[in-house]
């Protein structure tokens, strides 16, 4: 069966995609019509591209341009879902729409993930300010005596924060 391409919402003239997540930059070479093919980045685990069009660079993932341009806007409260589980494989067929709650329901009992109840610790958590190395030097800084504001400032935290840390409720791993 042929590869089926159709515009890129918010792209048109720019960029085509497929029904099999391929991406081509519409344009001419020379005068002549050509199609430029796009490689993808894997960012999150997701197939996606950047796009630039009238000087305006943007980050798009695949699944949601593919589901976009076959079957029209995502409704408020909905979200692609890749049927598989392979976020690489951003296929027409491959995808569907699910609330956030069916979606991690699908993950969880179709696709055997495990959910994380206990968050990362450490740097190992996406949303950490701070390095091991800089936790260290926060706690000297506390055993010279510094005062918890300005070793806030210096690392750029709250105050409480800094309290957590040398009181172990934060960092306790370290």
């Amino acid at each position: 069966m042929a590869e089926i391409w159709k515009p890129v919402v918010g792209y048109e003239g720019f960029y085509e995609i497929s029904d099999l997540g391929n991406l081509v930059r519409v344009s001419t070479c020379g005068g002549k019509p050509c199609r430029k093919p796009r490689v993808p980045a894997i960012k999150g685990g997701y197939r996606s591209f950047h796009l630039c069009a009238h000087g305006i660079r943007r980050y798009r993932l695949a699944h949601i341009m593919v589901w976009e341009a076959f079957k029209g806007p995502i409704p408020s409260g909905l979200e692609v879902n890749h049927e598989d589980g392979n976020k690489e494989r951003p296929i027409l067929a491959n995808l569907d729409l699910l609330t956030k709650s069916e979606n991690h329901k699908h993950a969880y009992r179709v696709l055997k993930r495990t959910i994380n109840v206990r968050p990362q610790p450490g740097e190992k958590n996406g949303s950490s300010k701070l390095t091991v190395e800089q936790v260290l030097q926060i706690r000297e800084l506390h055993a010279a005596h510094w005062r918890r504001i300005d070793i806030a400032r210096k690392f750029g935290v709250s105050d409480t924060n800094i309290g957590l840390i040398t009181s172990r409720k934060k960092w306790r791993h370290i």
